[in-house]
């Protein structure tokens, strides 16, 4: 992908053993860069864990990598075997155009007896996530034809967009399609802008099928894991693009919107049972307040009475459509081409219902009591309404425990270390080529900010072109009487991060372990609090900058 490829072929072989292939026609790589691929974890041009995905599938298969760049006369080849590298050698029989790459791998997990015994056993499940990772990565990336094969078999087979610039949303139905079958009544969003944020996407109505997709910088949110299927009788893909340091932000947010909106299903064709079924339903229509049969229904002289027949029913039923209207509408399924279809009460907007809860409201919160060990019922007078708001103990507690250990840790001012964190000794020495000056330009450039974490370190250059990383001293946390010591891995996943976003000041690993300890130490559900409790823990929660959100980001309220 990053070697701007526009053909990306996969090919799987389940017979005789496990194997794979990747091809693309990317850029390719130099012989230079052939010579230290793989070899070294931390040699990369990639961000992130993406660049130590090759050294990883090295140390799990033997590997044999062949690539060509543009316009040279000949491609080169290096092989893994056992984890053990060759020699790189020139390989004259390139026949896959100007430039590409081509990865083999094969004899998969030689050295992992249980994961190969678990990989035969959970064969058909591993292809179906490849399809499906195929599938993602080919709806985000619409400038680039993707190809899968399997045992020879053709499974997926999509060109590139012509679409993909100039109407993207078109261009995503066009390309889910080709997976899916044809969708009915699409509609289709096209590069909108919500305050900075890109939006491209499309909706289709779906009688059979629930397939529902979101990105975010072309990152997948997981729908699947977090949408109740029978909540939604719809498909769509949605793509957001953001600004980098926007990212997490935008990211939780629409995974929030995903989790917590409450969208309607689409109408589903009604059986002529189901719709006798509801017809002699005496629930739905059993006697109620004149008043509120007025509100349905307009004004009326006499209060509804209970009718058990279907006859009375739809003379109710008729007497409301002169009323008021009831909204009903023919059915368009050729199964009930006479029928009609019920729709629920449209009722008036509630004034409460545009009430909007925010910081000021908590203190004045009156807590009623604990229920069920899990959530505070409080109490909240204003002007003339009276609400109840039940409050999640857990992320309550643990929004109070984060932002205290950010206070500590964190100087939001400054955008440096806070007073619980100090360097402590350490002694670790990385080998490193000179050759590839990557690793040393990135150190280089953010060893302000990796030493403004304590991560002190030196570059000891040796004979030979050969160089090596001391780290000398690495930061130690105090938090909650413990302490927690970030190691030079961490150091590099930093300065990793550091690659992909250089305005980032935070390590990930520090908001992960806030997180964990926020968590951990938090009051669980099943707790008993005391009213006393309950008070004091939503007094704090109310000085709180994110009151209304746990450490993962989930509303509490």
């Amino acid at each position: 992908m990053e070697a701007n490829a526009t053909d990306i072929s996969v090919t799987i072989r389940t017979q005789p053993e496990f194997s794979f292939e990747v091809r693309d026609n990317g850029c390719g790589i130099s012989f230079a860069d052939m010579k230290q691929v793989g070899d070294s974890r931390y040699l990369t041009s990639k961000s992130n864990a993406k660049g130590e995905s090759l050294h990883s599938i090295i140390k799990t298969c033997n590997t044999c990598i062949i690539s060509k760049r543009a316009n040279f006369p000949k491609a080169f080849k290096k092989v893994f075997e056992d984890s053990v590298s060759s020699t790189v050698r020139a390989f004259p029989t390139w026949n896959y155009g100007d430039s590409g790459t081509v990865i083999s791998c094969s004899n998969l997990f030689f050295h992992f007896p249980v994961r190969k015994k678990m990989l035969a056993q959970t064969l058909s499940q591993s292809l179906n996530d490849v399809v499906e990772f195929i599938k993602q990565t080919s709806l985000v990336s619409l400038d680039k034809s993707f190809c899968l094969v399997v045992d020879d078999g053709l499974i997926a087979n999509v060109k590139t967009s012509t679409l993909a610039l100039s109407n993207p949303g078109q261009a995503l139905l066009d390309r889910f399609e080709q997976y899916h079958g044809r969708g009915e009544n699409a509609v289709v969003i096209s590069r909108r802008e919500f305050d900075g944020v890109f939006v491209s996407g499309f909706s289709a109505t779906s009688q059979s099928r629930c397939v529902q997709y979101a990105f975010v910088n072309n990152k997948s949110l997981d729908v699947e894991k977090f949408t109740k299927k029978d909540e939604f009788c719809f498909d769509y893909v949605l793509v957001a693009e953001c600004p980098t340091q926007d990212w997490s932000t935008i990211y939780q947010a629409l995974r929030n919107a995903l989790f917590f909106c409450k969208m309607g299903p689409i109408s589903v064709p009604i059986t002529s049972e189901q719709l006798f079924k509801l017809e002699n339903e005496e629930k739905e229509f059993k006697p109620t307040s004149l008043s509120l049969f007025n509100k349905l229904y307009g004004n009326a002289s006499r209060q509804p009475s209970l009718i058990q027949t279907k006859k009375g029913i739809h003379e109710l039923m008729e007497h409301a459509i002169q009323q008021r209207g009831l909204p009903m509408k023919k059915n368009r399924s050729p199964s009930l081409s006479n029928g009609v279809r019920l729709e629920k009460l449209k009722y008036e907007r509630n004034e409460i219902s545009s009430f909007k809860f925010n910081k000021e409201h908590l203190a004045r919160l009156s807590v009623i009591r604990q229920i069920a060990n899990k959530f505070i019922i409080a109490l909240l007078k204003d002007q003339n309404n009276i609400l109840i708001v039940a409050i999640d103990q857990h992320a309550a507690d643990e929004r109070i425990r984060l932002e205290n250990f950010e206070n500590a840790i964190l100087d939001i001012v400054h955008k440096k270390p806070g007073p619980k964190v100090c360097p402590v000794q350490y002694s670790q020495t990385i080998s490193m080529s000179s050759e590839n000056g990557n690793l040393q330009n990135l150190l280089t450039t953010f060893q302000r900010k990796l030493e403004d974490w304590f991560w002190r370190f030196e570059i000891i250059t040796k004979e030979h072109n050969k160089a090596s990383l001391h780290v000398k001293t690495v930061p130690c946390l105090f938090i909650e009487n413990e302490t927690v010591t970030l190691n030079h891995e961490d150091m590099m996943s930093f300065l990793s991060e550091l690659e992909y976003d250089s305005s980032s000041w935070i390590p990930k690993r520090i908001h992960e372990i806030m997180n964990s300890k926020a968590c951990r130490g938090a009051i669980m559900f099943g707790d008993a609090l005391s009213n006393e409790q309950c008070r004091e823990l939503i007094q704090k929660l109310s000085q709180c900058t994110l009151p209304f959100q746990c450490a993962h980001g989930r509303p509490s309220k």
